[in-house]
């Protein structure tokens, strides 16, 4: 009898646990609900400049297959953009003379659809982050300029390697601890205030707001200035994490995370 009440004590624990600590556990993405931005990218290649509108900080580059210094990029000082042929560029981004960063932009052969190969190599990771995703056309091209030129809304995830989908949360009375893979992680408390984000040179300071029992807004900045707000909500039977994203530029979606 004393078993018996003790194993109930146990999974009564257990199961208040999981109701109060929503965000605890092991999350992953599941690509085929992520739901797009519906604002387009805007690109432009033409008299030998390459140029990336939407882009945040703005990139104004020599297309020659050389590195050239760029400015207001926290993960890069260079970037070399080559001209392979007509419907192919390969964009490659560097820090310190090492490679972070690697994007092969295909355009179909009709014009309207452009894949993106990209490579990027976290700091604290061991591997890369490869993705590949798919462009539609907005719009029509500019003429005189290379066929990766326009506005392009993306259409779907095609691929992203294992190392990128998984995040993990635990849950505090006060607060969340968060990681993944590639070395991002922060620790903060719901109190509104800036706490110190690791692993990414691209943002530097987190700050936290329970909107209620299943949701929090996430802010993420770097040098002060937002640059991407997520509003995070837990499922009513904790198996689906819906994140409703904006980034500083303008962009934004959602994003469908499951629980492990």
């Amino acid at each position: 009898m004393r078993r018996s009440l003790l194993l109930f004590a146990v999974a009564a624990f257990s199961l208040t646990a999981a109701d109060t600590m929503p965000f605890t556990g092991t999350w992953r993405v599941n690509l085929d609900k992520m739901q797009a931005p519906e604002k387009p990218n805007q690109v432009e290649l033409g008299n030998g400049t390459f140029r990336c509108l939407t882009c945040d900080p703005k990139v104004d580059v020599k297309a020659d297959g050389e590195d050239h210094p760029v400015k207001g990029d926290p993960s890069s000082d260079t970037m070399n953009v080559k001209i392979i042929n007509d419907k192919t560029i390969e964009i490659t981004s560097k820090k310190g003379g090492k490679v972070v960063d690697t994007d092969k932009m295909t355009v179909s052969a009709d014009g309207n659809q452009l894949v993106s190969e990209d490579t990027s190599y976290p700091p604290n990771s061991s591997e890369p982050v490869t993705s590949k995703a798919q462009m539609k056309r907005v719009g029509s091209h500019k003429p005189g300029t290379h066929d990766v030129s326009g506005s392009w809304l993306l259409d779907k995830w095609l691929e992203l390697s294992e190392n990128a989908k998984e995040v993990t949360f635990e849950e505090t009375q006060d607060g969340l601890n968060a990681k993944d893979q590639t070395g991002f992680s922060y620790s903060a408390k719901f109190d509104g205030k800036d706490y110190p984000v690791q692993g990414t040179p691209e943002l530097d300071t987190v700050v936290l707001k329970r909107i209620n029992d299943s949701t929090v807004e996430e802010i993420l900045k770097y040098k002060g200035k937002v640059k991407n707000t997520s509003q995070m909500t837990v499922s009513a039977d904790g198996k689906m994490m819906t994140i409703e994203w904006r980034g500083s530029t303008g962009f934004s979606g959602k994003s469908i995370l499951e629980k492990k």
